[in-house]
């Protein structure tokens, strides 16, 4: 897990809801609620007629995938009391494949920092619970954030992203399209990045990672 996480292996879960609540100073969206009706049609509407404000859309795939990690912790800790999910899981890889178009842009990219959208990716793609199209999903998303963007390169090397994906690579239950993902975003972390490269280079693993 990552290294300021302490005993709680679901922190980073909360941490970006705290962001997506407290983003713009003015209210408190603790007590989140499904899309009404009207929120849902006029959602429709934009879509079709293609004004859909990105960092807007940014935050709302951001506050669905919050509820499903909610789901997923309710079944790590007491899986009788979890209910249904909120969100298909193939709703949501299809919501987290639109992120993944949206933080192409870097200005959206660093706006998905700021929201704390790193260490949530990062504590996603490591739990068991989290069904594996999400995790992969997420790991796509890293590489896509990381790729030619070195303050994005930075932040992931001082969150020990390299060790923790490389960790990952080798437990037991990483299927190989799992690691597949896993070697496409450790490449665009280290990739034009001199630190991050030497980084990776001193792993254990590095030679071993390197053959695969």
């Amino acid at each position: 897990m990552t290294g300021d996480q302490g005993n709680n292996p679901w922190a980073w879960a909360g941490l970006l809801k705290w962001s997506l609540n407290h983003v713009d100073g003015t209210k408190d969206n603790s007590e989140m609620t499904p899309m009404s009706p009207e929120d849902r049609a006029f959602l429709e509407k934009v879509m079709r007629e293609g004004i859909v404000d990105e960092g807007e859309r940014m935050k709302f795939i951001l506050t669905e995938a919050t509820k499903a990690m909610e789901y997923y912790r309710s079944l790590a800790t007491d899986s009788s009391s979890a209910g249904d999910p909120p969100i298909t899981e193939g709703a949501l890889e299809d919501l987290l494949q639109e992120l993944r178009d949206v933080v192409e842009q870097i200005d959206f990219a660093r706006a998905f920092c700021s929201l704390q959208g790193l260490p949530f990716l990062l504590g996603c793609v490591q739990q068991p619970e989290v069904p594996e199209s999400i995790r992969q999903v997420s790991l796509g998303i890293l590489s896509t954030l990381s790729q030619n963007n070195p303050p994005v390169q930075q932040q992931l090397l001082e969150m020990g992203a390299i060790k923790t994906l490389s960790d990952l690579f080798f437990e037991d239950t990483t299927s190989n399209a799992t690691k597949a993902k896993i070697m496409q975003s450790i490449s665009s972390m280290v990739r034009n990045h001199e630190l991050s490269e030497n980084v990776f280079v001193s792993l254990p693993q590095a030679p071993e990672l390197l053959v695969t």
